[in-house]
């Protein structure tokens, strides 16, 4: 295993700026000409940067983590070829997060893959947390995103990392 997985020090690359393969060109999606000289993928791309031409800052970074975290909850990848299944979009995320509420209470609802539930080590709470940050992260405006060091603080405070320290 590699030292910095053991160390919980794993090394991030934005997607949002990642082109080919089943990820797609972000040229295929564009409708229309763009004014702005954009390249990366669709799903894991700000929409902000699309919007506004700005194409890096730290919070891009921060939106494409939060599709992360959304994506391995829901055991999604985006693929070019079933975008209308694999794009992870924040409007949805919600939608199915405010369907869990009318079931659980608030600390058990998540946008999990349900086979999660099964496993052993899964905490609702975790689950929870995981959702909840990632929507955070993915918000429209860059300035209503977390610091990273602020992910990262709430990501050590979960169950399964906690228990894992233990060992």
């Amino acid at each position: 295993m590699n030292s910095n997985l053991q160390r919980y020090r794993p090394v991030l690359f934005e997607f949002g700026s990642l082109t080919g393969g089943i990820m797609g060109e972000l040229k295929d999606i564009l409708e229309e000409p763009n004014p702005y000289p954009l390249m990366g993928s669709q799903g894991y791309m700000d929409p902000h940067v699309a919007e506004t031409g700005v194409f890096w800052c730290v919070q891009r970074d921060v939106y494409a983590y939060g599709v992360i975290l959304i994506s391995m909850l829901e055991m999604k990848v985006v693929d070019k070829d079933h975008t209308d299944d694999t794009i992870i979009l924040l409007p949805t995320v919600k939608a199915d997060y405010e369907r869990e509420r009318m079931w659980r209470r608030e600390a058990e609802c998540s946008v999990a893959y349900p086979r999660f539930f099964l496993e052993q080590g899964y905490h609702h709470r975790d689950a929870h947390l995981v959702t909840v940050l990632g929507m955070q992260c993915m918000e429209k405006g860059p300035k209503l995103r977390p610091k990273m060091n602020k992910v990262f603080k709430r990501l050590q405070t979960l169950r399964i990392v906690r228990d894992k320290r233990c060992l």
